[in-house]
């Protein structure tokens, strides 16, 4: 069995069966968390490296506040429909666990994802697993590659348990054997290549990968700044001044024919009663509301009419971003 397969994998407690209702006597489980990293037995020269257990991930509580992960024996996992199952949980759990295993789980160490090199300081890259037994947890081979991408083409090294040296400085030492190490698992591996010819295969196709994901974002940004660039212009539009309000004003007309001088008798008369008219019309407007100016009501008008454009744009929003994805997967073919 490899490691890698218990990574993510969820892990359940046991519950007391139901006693009523439909479901009683049926198994109820509970669930402790998932599988985010593989614990191995401190190393020790000459000694059979070993998996003694599991780092469960707990869910935080209320969605806020983390909780510390638990370690869970290899031995009390047991398989079942829903996922891993511990078997008597109060002795398989944490301290109780560590204790019964005799562990100093300081010393402890987690393999995975630590570099690794030999001996005479070559690098070779991470460890990415092992290979062991389900049973007894001894490990049969450790996995070392660049990556999860380059090891689906060019494979891993399968490092012999043998070569393990111990580790320094936060890194897995090997003897300079494992620099002689077979590819395993790739594309290439299978093919018989050998690590160089394979490892150039992989920087071509991660490099014409990476050409092909910028053309793409170029293309499907340009769409989108296409979008953008009506709906600005549609606000604009939206919002100038219309036209049809300045026509409505007429043009000036100069004053023609105009005189200075005294008015007769009865033109004075007739000033003074239209004045007096004029007052009292003054006086019966001022107790009726007054009307709503005209310029105000234009003004509502382009705020409306701009609104509506803005609107019209917010609803073609979705599509701008439709565009964006059908102009990326056409490049990306």
């Amino acid at each position: 069995m490899k490691t890698t397969e218990l990574l993510g994998a969820k892990v359940l407690l046991p519950k007391k069966p139901a006693t009523k209702g439909k479901h009683a006597g049926e198994e109820r489980f509970s669930k402790l968390g998932r599988i985010h990293n593989v614990v191995f037995a401190p190393f020790k020269q000459g000694q059979p490296s070993q998996v003694v257990g599991v780092m469960v991930q707990k869910p935080d509580i209320a969605g806020m506040i983390k909780q510390d992960d638990a370690f869970v024996t290899l031995e009390s996992l047991e398989t079942i429909e829903q996922g891993l199952c511990v078997k008597d949980p109060e002795n398989n759990v944490d301290k109780a666990a560590i204790k019964r295993l005799n562990l100093d789980f300081d010393t402890c160490i987690l393999w995975h994802g630590m570099e690794a090199r030999t001996k005479s300081g070559k690098t070779l890259g991470y460890v990415s697993g092992a290979e062991f037994d389900q049973v007894t947890g001894v490990v049969l081979a450790f996995l070392v590659g660049d990556g999860a991408g380059s090891e689906a083409l060019v494979g891993s090294f399968a490092i012999k348990p043998e070569w393990l040296l111990g580790y320094s400085n936060g890194a897995m030492v090997l003897s300079d054997e494992a620099a002689d190490a077979q590819l395993t698992g790739g594309l290439a591996a299978k093919a018989g290549e050998g690590y160089a010819a394979a490892a150039a295969k992989a920087s071509e196709a991660t490099a014409k990968a990476g050409k092909v994901v910028a053309e793409a974002t170029e293309k499907g940004a340009f769409a989108l700044g296409k979008t953008l660039a009506k709906a600005k212009r549609a606000i604009e539009d939206a919002t100038e001044p219309d036209a049809e309000d300045d026509s409505e004003r007429p043009a000036p007309v100069a004053a023609e024919d105009v005189r200075l001088e005294k008015p007769s008798v009865e033109e004075q008369a007739a000033a003074d009663k239209s004045a007096a008219d004029k007052s009292a019309t003054d006086k019966s407007a001022a107790s009726k509301p007054t009307a709503k100016p005209a310029s105000k009501s234009s003004t509502q008008a382009t705020a409306n009419k701009a609104a509506k454009g803005f609107g019209m744009q917010l609803g073609r929003m979705g599509k701008m971003f439709s565009d964006f994805k059908d102009e990326f997967d056409k490049a990306s073919k």
